[in-house]
Order: structure tokens, then C-alpha cells, then sequence
């Protein structure tokens, strides 16, 4: 599927990994869960080009508009651990942020209180990315080059996970996945109608 700038598509894999998006015509970006990793792939060739450290269980990768920026939502818990791993069952709180260009790791927001980051998605002009937490189960604001937190909004369910926008970025809908339930919120009013 395409997004509305023609950038990238989404293809779903099997296993380990997580969604690919398809940066220009010549590099996948490749979240495997349980080696904390984002793979950048030659598609022509199926190739791994580089392979660069992101947190624990990493479970989904954003990137930004103009194709230059990966951002990939560390959410810790994962399933697939070597024996005696104390560290499979905690929540992670950070975004690790990858120059696509110069092909590294460039930095790491820190989400303090918020766990279990998931969703992701950027603004059209990307300057502002938003993101999901399970606890607190929130959408944060955050500025796509620092990491700040600039807003939250409640989603009033558990386990809020995924998320989309409306094309003038005014509401965002969040699926939450125990609850069983879909919030959708309006960014000016703060108003979170549950579905």
C-alpha cells in the first residue's frame, strides 16, 4: 500500500520481523523483534545490507516523509529469548532514531513513564511524530528531532497499540487491543470517543 507522498509501501512479514517499509527504490527497513535490530535490505537482491542496534523488542518502524529518518518504537516484551533472558517480560520506553542516509544510529528517545511504545506515525511535514503507549494507554506528541514530549492524550482502553491519522492530522484513531475497541480522539478539543 502506498502513502499519500508515494515514499514507501508496507509489506508484512512472517517470524521475527515486523512491518517493512520500503524507503525509495532501494532499501527495506527491516524490524526483527527478538535480535534487536533494524536491517536495512537491498530489495533487488533480498541482500542485508547493514544490520544496526535498536532497543529491546523492537516492534514497528516509522519513516519520515522525505525517506532520510527510521524510527523504530521499542516495546520490550518479546517471545523468542535464549534461556535464563530476565529482560523478555519488561516494557521498553524508548524510539530509536536512525540516519537512513549516513545508515546509523543517530539517537535514542527516552519515553520516561511511558511504556510499551508500538504505533507510530509521523506528520506530513515531519516535524511531529505520534506514537501509542500501553501504560499509561496514551498517544504522545512528540517532536521528531528532539524526542520531547509535547502532548498526551488518554485513550481511555487498554492496551492501546496501533494508530492511524485523518489526512488534516486533526484526529487520530488508536486500536486497543485487550478492550477490544478503537479511541478516537480529537486533537484540538482533547475530546476521546471510544468505538
Amino acid at each position: 500500500m502506498k502513502n499519500s507522498l508515494g515514499k514507501f509501501s508496507l509489506l508484512a512479514l512472517l517470524g521475527g520481523c515486523a512491518l517493512i517499509p520500503r524507503l525509495c527504490a532501494d532499501t527495506l527497513a527491516v524490524v526483527c523483534k527478538s535480535d534487536f535490530q533494524l536491517e536495512l535490505v537491498d530489495p533487488a537482491t533480498e541482500k542485508i545490507i547493514l544490520k544496526l542496534p535498536t532497543g529491546l523488542g523492537p516492534h514497528e518502524v516509522a519513516v519520515s516523509p522525505d525517506g532520510r529518518t527510521a524510527y523504530v518504537s521499542n516495546f520490550g516484551r518479546y517471545s523468542v529469548y535464549p534461556a535464563g533472558d530476565t529482560l523478555h517480560d519488561k516494557a521498553g520506553n524508548t524510539i530509536t532514531v536512525v540516519d537512513l542516509v549516513d545508515r546509523k544510529v543517530k539517537s535514542t528517545f527516552d519515553l520516561g513513564t511511558h511504556t510499551g511504545p508500538h504505533g507510530m506515525i509521523l506528520s506530513h511535514d515531519g516535524k511531529l511524530m505520534w506514537v501509542t503507549t500501553e501504560t499509561p494507554q496514551a498517544v504522545l506528541e512528540l517532536d521528531s528531532g528532539s524526542g520531547k514530549i509535547l502532548h498526551v492524550w488518554n485513550t481511555n482502553q487498554v492496551r492501546s497499540h496501533m494508530i492511524v491519522d485523518t489526512p488534516d492530522e486533526k484526529k487520530f484513531y488508536v486500536t486497543n487491543t485487550v478492550s477490544g475497541s478503537v479511541s478516537v480522539i480529537d486533537k484540538t478539543s482533547g475530546e476521546v470517543k471510544v468505538i
